[in-house]
């Protein structure tokens, strides 16, 4: 009798768990929402690459601005260093800095002009040529 028990009580083929059906109807539907890197590996590189010599280049550019009591300026304006902001945004950030809006525009300005060239820096010591600068920036920005 207990081994009959036994037989009938018995948990086999992974007893107490709960099945997952791999032919759910919302597996294609997840599967079509899951999102697609088309990088090839060599393009991963480059972007990431790319990414470390301008975080580089950034943190340089704030040790700068720093060591030149301009840290709170940078701090404002480093989200505005890729591009040329309006007026509006230039008026917001001298407000907040309580600067004129004109000193503003030029620290702004300064602070773009010394991070292309901390780029350019980067770029010359890893192409080595003066001629292929111009070529292996664009690449860089094409890669971001």
């Amino acid at each position: 009798m207990n081994d009959d028990y036994d037989r009938r009580t018995a948990l086999m083929r992974g007893g107490n768990t709960l099945a997952i059906s791999l032919d759910a109807p919302d597996a294609r539907t997840r599967y079509d929402s899951e999102v697609v890197d088309d990088l090839t590996p060599e393009k991963l590189f480059n972007r990431k690459m790319a990414q470390a010599l301008l975080d580089d280049a950034l943190r340089e550019l704030e040790d700068e601005a720093s060591s030149r009591g301009h840290a709170h300026v940078f701090a404002a304006l480093r989200p505005r260093l890729a591009f040329d902001d309006d007026e509006e945004s230039y008026r917001s950030i001298a407000g907040r800095l309580d600067m004129e809006i004109n000193t503003v525009k030029s620290h702004a300005d300064r602070f773009r002009k010394r991070f292309r060239g901390l780029i350019r820096e980067r770029v010359r010591q890893l192409v080595g040529n003066e001629d292929d600068i111009d070529a292996e920036t664009v690449a860089l920005e094409e890669s971001l």
